[in-house]
């Protein structure tokens, strides 16, 4: 299957929804 750019592509995605939704947790909790 020649889909090794969504493989690639997927971790990327979800390190940043990561840390988005960390930057958005501090932001809440720091508040």
């Amino acid at each position: 299957m020649p889909n090794m750019g969504g493989l690639d592509f997927s971790p990327l995605i979800l390190i940043l929804a990561v840390e988005v939704l960390a930057r958005i947790l501090i932001s809440i909790l720091t508040y």
